[in-house]
């Protein structure tokens, strides 16, 4: 029988068969590449484990740090409880508005915002929605922002419109 997996690699296996006590390597290794596929086929919406603590560690401390943020909406919002009422942009609307006074309460500010047209440089399939970037007075204001209980309570329309992003911590290195 022959199977298409979620990456859409084709197997005449679907799941790992014992054969006399052992599983088939060729099934092992397909169902190893299609997780890998289906993982890298996800969006990076959040920050994996211990991402934000090796990233502040690269980070200067005291320095003024430019967020680069890049971001491409789902077509309709993904929430936990399962509503799908709104787009994505939408629900991103809901979190940028909430996220603004948490930006001015750590002395941040948007330094420019633009829509995405077209990459000149990149992967055929990578496209950003919107562009834009923060200006934080240091690392430290930044984590005390998003360690804030008032901020973490937002963030869930941010991971509800996104479907994939980046955040990017530059510092300025001269003219």
């Amino acid at each position: 029988m022959r199977v298409t997996g979620k990456s859409g690699v084709r197997s005449s296996l679907a799941f790992p068969a014992p054969h006399r006590g052992r599983y088939c390597i060729s099934s092992i290794i397909l169902l190893i590449v299609n997780k890998i596929l289906e993982i890298n086929m996800m969006g990076t919406i959040d920050p994996r484990q211990n991402q934000i603590q090796e990233a502040i560690a690269e980070i200067p401390k005291g320095v003024p740090v430019i967020m680069l943020n890049m971001l491409r909406y789902r077509e309709t919002a993904k929430y936990p409880d399962g509503n799908t009422n709104i787009s994505g942009k939408a629900a991103y609307a809901k979190y940028s508005e909430k996220a603004l006074a948490h930006l001015t309460k750590v002395g941040a500010e948007l330094v420019w915002y633009g829509e995405a047209l077209a990459s000149i440089i990149g992967p055929p399939d990578e496209h950003w929605d919107q562009i834009f970037l923060v200006r934080y007075p240091s690392i430290e204001k930044f984590i005390e922002m998003i360690e804030s209980v008032s901020y973490q309570e937002i963030v869930i329309h941010r991971s509800a419109a996104l479907k994939d992003s980046r955040l990017v911590a530059t510092i300025e290195t001269g003219k």
